[in-house]
């Protein structure tokens, strides 16, 4: 009840989960009308009512743009260039993964993002800045500013190119440690005799 007393009073916004055009609308009508606070998420259909969602000034979180149309007849890249065709329109998006297992995807994303038009600073802002911005911590967070919380990362190339490995980070300054399971076996097994023939 706390939490839904802060939405009614627009101190935080309802965020809503919805794909299809017409529930996109009807969802924004309904938070028009109780005057509540709103941000969308998923919008796989948000590119046919893009306009609209300009004009109205709704921000989105994009769910998985890398995946498949949902429907038959919609071209094979229709999410891949959703980002693209927002940003065309003047929509306020970001992207990000539906599960915490597939965040892991977030830089393909924003690459894919680049690849079908999103210009590459756009891409790197729409999993960087424009989330915080988005979430209401771009005073804090999503830039490398005085003040802000120091939570960065250190790789060996291009952030946005599959390859490219993540050397270092920082949350708040603090240095995390990167050692999984995956680096340990990697560890352990390259350094093994290899067979004779």
């Amino acid at each position: 009840m706390e939490v839904m007393a802060r939405v009614a009073s627009r101190e935080i916004p309802l965020l809503v989960e919805v794909n299809a055009a017409n529930d996109i609308k009807a969802v924004i009508e309904w938070a028009e009308k109780e005057n509540v606070a709103l941000q969308l998420m998923g919008c796989t259909e948000a590119d046919q009512i893009a306009d609209y969602l300009a004009k109205k000034q709704v921000p989105i979180i994009l769910f998985p743009v890398i995946s498949p149309p949902r429907r038959p007849e919609d071209p094979v890249d229709k999410n891949f260039t959703l980002p693209a065709r927002l940003l065309k329109a003047g929509v306020r998006f970001c992207l990000a993964s539906n599960s915490s297992h597939d965040v892991r995807q977030i830089r393909e994303m924003a690459g894919f993002a680049s690849a079908y038009g999103v210009p590459r600073e756009d891409a790197v802002r729409a999993i960087t800045l424009w989330p915080a911005e988005i979430l209401g911590l771009g005073h804090r967070l999503g830039a490398i500013l005085p003040g802000y919380e120091g939570t960065l990362i250190l790789t060996d190339g291009d952030l946005l190119e599959p390859r490219t490995q993540v050397l270092r980070a920082w949350i708040r300054g603090r240095e995390l440690d990167l050692t999984d399971r995956q680096k340990q076996l990697w560890e352990k097994y390259r350094k093994r005799p290899k067979p004779t023939p």
